[in-house]
């Protein structure tokens, strides 16, 4: 986003960089949802070897730094402000900083066959409050938090889909 805006924005636009907000009364670091992307080599592969070694070429800290470069995706690494082959880029682009202290403590998705019907319930109960105003923020994450313990029971349960 930061590329687009710069490339996009009128003269007299300015903008700032921030994580999102969080109660203060919250406990603990904040962690943030980040999109990893998966490798895979399938057992049926002819060139198991041969892909072993791209993936290893593709996600070592050299190929990490080009990425940043070319696209200014943050790689996931977990000192990126620490690491002196990262340092020059940083310098150069302050504003990436924040996201780039902010990964150690950025994570994928737990693994779940509900992880859809999860993020449904999420949104349904958000749009209850924010959309509509039928209810409270304790009452709708009260409301999440038991709909999804009930799917998440019910799968350990081995029970299938719940409506």
């Amino acid at each position: 986003m930061i590329s687009y805006l710069e490339k996009y924005k009128s003269d007299d636009l300015r903008y700032g960089i921030t994580l999102l907000p969080v109660p203060e009364a919250g406990a603990g670091p904040v962690y943030t949802y980040g999109d990893p992307k998966n490798m895979v080599i399938f057992s049926t592969s002819q060139n198991r070897r041969q892909a072993w070694e791209f993936i290893k070429f593709m996600t070592d800290r050299a190929a990490d730094r080009r990425l940043l470069e070319l696209t200014g995706q943050i790689p996931v690494r977990r000192n990126l402000t620490r690491d002196s082959l990262y340092a020059e880029y940083f310098e150069q682009n302050p504003r990436l900083k924040i996201f780039a202290r902010q990964m150690p403590l950025t994570v994928g998705t737990d693994h779940t066959i509900y992880l859809q019907e999860i993020f449904d319930i999420i949104s349904q109960e958000y749009e209850s409050v924010c959309l509509y105003q039928a209810q409270e923020i304790p009452e709708a994450i009260e409301a999440m938090t038991r709909r999804v313990t009930m799917l998440v029971e019910r799968e350990s349960q081995g029970k299938g889909d719940v409506e």
